[in-house]
């Protein structure tokens, strides 16, 4: 029992520690709102101090579906995409920066799923990953809504073997199919990349 106390109050800090770490570096966009970044990735352009950040729309599942994604985003060839993430089909898509520091991925899957499930299926969906991942940490989970989707999004964090990752998840019904995608990125990195990566998701259009 005290084993159990200690690892869960040691839970506990961490993510505390984690969350003042984020607010901290969240300072240099202060002045940016929610409505500052939808409205940069609708345009395709966000204009920050230290950078701009342009956009290109990308129609995907064979148009079912559009995301504007930062051009600095580069579609990794098919091949590479199976080799080396697992990752073949045409629906699926994989996106990552030069550094491979950031990818962005787009699964559309066989599963069933109707919109009014999309909410239970994102707790279950969870409970499953939390126990399968010990690592990993959830920081936030919402709902949000995306051309008339019913979007879930999960914010977790993930052991990286020189720190920590960041992962923006997502999941909603397509044509009565799940559709499940996902921003990865350092930890370091959060302070541009978490709330671009909810901008990106608000901005998802059905074809």
């Amino acid at each position: 029992m005290t084993t159990y106390w200690d690892e869960l109050l040691l839970d506990i800090d961490h993510k505390r520690q984690i969350q003042e770490q984020m607010e901290e570096s969240n300072g240099k966009n202060d002045s940016f709102s929610q409505e500052d970044w939808d409205r940069g990735v609708q345009e395709g352009r966000i204009e920050l101090p230290d950078q701009v950040i342009e956009f290109d729309e990308h129609r995907l599942l064979g148009e079912r579906v559009s995301f504007r994604l930062p051009r600095l985003l580069l579609p990794v060839p098919r091949g590479l995409a199976a080799t080396e993430y697992g990752m073949s089909g045409n629906d699926q898509h994989l996106f990552r920066d030069k550094g491979r520091q950031v990818l962005f991925g787009l699964k559309w899957t066989t599963q069933a799923l109707a919109m009014e499930q999309v909410e239970t299926y994102q707790d279950a969906l969870l409970r499953q990953l939390q126990s399968l991942k010990s690592d990993m940490q959830i920081m936030e989970t919402i709902m949000l809504e995306a051309d008339g989707l019913q979007v879930g999004c999960c914010e977790s964090l993930f052991q990286l073997p020189t720190g920590y990752g960041y992962q923006v998840l997502f999941m909603t019904s397509l044509e009565e199919r799940l559709l499940l995608g996902s921003f990865q990125f350092p930890l370091e990195e959060a302070e541009l990349w978490q709330p671009l990566s909810a901008a990106m998701i608000r901005a998802l259009r059905r074809k």
